[in-house]
């Protein structure tokens, strides 16, 4: 028996990938984060990597399904495009902005937040 017919090899390769997706979104919010928080929001070194710190477990949570998101996001854009350098990057950018959007607006909704009282504060002050 080959080992890439071994029933494992699937658990092992669907391991390695999960771990993979989270150690790079891991460590790229944190680097991202923090340079936006630093460079752009003006917050200090310490206050940033307490941010960072804390944001860590929200990217272990949802590292896995966002990888799984990705993917099939890249693999439909491959498919239906010219397999090109920046299809692949617009369609991680994609991705990335949609399944934000999408986890970020359930959390809110979840919670008990519409936006209502705050669309109406930014209106008036128009």
């Amino acid at each position: 028996m080959r080992w890439s017919c071994h029933p494992m090899s699937s658990v092992t390769s669907r391991l390695r990938s999960a771990t993979a997706d989270t150690f790079a979104l891991v460590v790229y919010c944190f680097f991202t984060g923090m340079a936006i928080e630093i460079l752009l929001s003006g917050m200090s070194l310490q206050q940033s990597l307490s941010s960072r710190v804390l944001a860590i477990p929200v990217n272990v949570i949802i590292a896995w399904p966002f990888g799984q998101y990705r993917d099939a996001v890249v693999s439909l854009a491959s498919r239906h495009g010219p397999k090109q350098f920046w299809t692949r990057n617009l369609a991680d950018l994609l991705a990335m902005s949609v399944f934000n959007h999408r986890s970020m607006r359930r959390f809110f909704l979840r919670w008990g937040w519409s936006g209502g009282s705050c669309s109406r504060r930014w209106s008036a002050m128009r």
